[in-house]
């Protein structure tokens, strides 16, 4: 063995992750309410870093971590992944419960830093498959890459499928997404309302809410949301962004022009972490200062 986890979870009792899969990349168990569903020991592809136990010959063999990660996002699992190079394996034992208080992270080094995963990794990453992975989470798998490939009904068929097999598995966010996609709005934004009310400060949850009543037209709502957002500093480029441009919509030019500015001077001043606009997003920045 060569590092042992434990779960990771929010101060309001969501779970931020469990174990790790690596392929396709994903944190087991996150957003979901720990309810004790993730309360097992098992091997695993990946465990996420803030908290582990570890020899000190595990470093002598393996190393540090990969400095090109620095200064933060993905080089915890690029060392979980070069210990099981090394012949070690990797434990999460659930019963152990670690409150995390999570910090914003520089949306745009995160990126940066996924990118440089991937390219280390993608030519090898088939060689970790999930080991002993529970039927809820193979079903869940399936379900998150249909709905990527635009398989929507599928997706949720498979989501079904998780909730038959344990309701405490189910993610009102991903089942709201796909309605919502299908343009199903009125069972999708229940989805999504129910997340949000399952956990008020899930800022995920609230963004996917908004952006489907955005879809559904419902712009006055949307915009409250995504104002309870910007106070919280989430994804602060795209939240302005919308904001912005849900401001225009509604007649609000001035309050849109503000935004617009303030975005677009950021941008000029190269701060790229938290405010990393794409071309076609300066493009509609821009287009909301000039009409």
């Amino acid at each position: 063995v060569g590092i042992v986890g434990a779960k990771i979870v929010f101060p309001d009792n969501r779970i931020f992750c469990a174990d790790y899969r690596v392929n396709p990349i994903t944190l087991i168990g996150k957003g979901e309410v720990d309810r004790g569903q993730r309360d097992y020991i098992k091997e695993c592809s990946a465990l996420i870093g803030p908290c582990w136990i570890m020899r000190r010959e595990l470093v002598e063999t393996v190393g540090y971590f990969d400095e090109q990660f620095f200064p933060v996002q993905h080089e915890d699992i690029d060392y979980c992944l070069r210990t099981r190079l090394a012949g070690y394996k990797i434990i999460y034992n659930g019963y152990v419960k670690i409150w995390h208080e999570s910090l914003f992270r520089d949306a745009g080094e995160c990126l940066r830093n996924f990118e440089k995963f991937r390219r280390k990794w993608e030519a090898t990453i088939t060689r970790f498959p999930l080991a002993d992975a529970h039927p809820a989470d193979l079903s869940y798998a399936k379900a998150v890459a249909l709905f990527h490939q635009g398989q929507y009904e599928a997706c949720i068929d498979e989501l079904r499928k998780v909730e038959q097999i344990d309701p405490r598995f189910k993610d009102h966010v991903l089942l709201g997404r796909a309605l919502v996609a299908k343009k199903e709005y009125s069972q999708g934004i229940k989805c999504l309302r129910e997340a949000v009310a399952l956990s008020p400060v899930n800022d995920r949850a609230r963004y996917c809410l908004a952006e489907g009543l955005v879809d559904s037209e419902d712009l006055l709502e949307a915009i409250r949301h995504f104002e309870v957002l910007q106070r919280r500093d989430y994804v602060v480029s795209a939240v302005k962004l919308r904001l912005a441009m849900l401001y225009r919509k509604i007649g609000l030019k001035e309050k849109a022009k503000s935004l617009a500015e303030a975005l677009l001077d950021l941008e000029s001043q190269e701060r790229i972490g938290r405010c990393d606009l794409r071309e076609k997003e300066t493009r509609m920045m821009q287009q909301t200062l000039t009409r």
